[in-house]
């Protein structure tokens, strides 16, 4: 690989990370606590929308090269327009949203989800019922 190649790849996976940055500040902008919740679901949501994303596009340029490949007046061509360093930032999201939303869902169970379960199982309503038993009056 000559350094040209190095060069084009530095800009596709910059040029992916920038668009994955805008998708997440735009994203971002619509949040809303009352609405949404706490943040950090909210990221686990951005996340999700840019692993999916991702996922689509770097799934269908490796078909359109492979289309591109499939024809012989274009295979010399469809090498080109792979987009390796998107399929780079691909793989990358992928293993590290994953971990990061993992994460996050065990925390949440751990400190907020139980406590308002429990919480909500322990607020029983009082009723007067009167117990009865049988034995020595005090």
């Amino acid at each position: 690989m000559n350094m040209a190649n190095v060069l084009t790849v530095g800009r596709q996976a910059s040029l992916s990370l920038a668009i994955n940055a805008l998708i997440g500040m735009i994203h971002r902008l619509t949040y809303d606590e009352s609405r949404d919740g706490d943040i950090k679901l909210f990221e686990v949501k951005t996340r999700k929308i840019l692993s999916y994303s991702n996922t689509i596009a770097s799934l269908s340029n490796v078909v359109y090269v492979a289309i591109l490949a499939s024809n012989p007046t274009t295979a010399g061509v469809a090498v080109n327009k792979l987009d390796i360093g998107g399929l780079l930032v691909t793989i990358v999201r992928l293993f590290s949203d994953a971990k990061f939303i993992s994460q996050v869902k065990e925390e949440f169970l751990k400190n907020g989800w139980a406590d308002e379960v429990l919480g909500e199982k322990l607020e029983i309503p009082k009723r007067n019922i009167e117990v009865y038993y049988e034995g020595e009056d005090e």
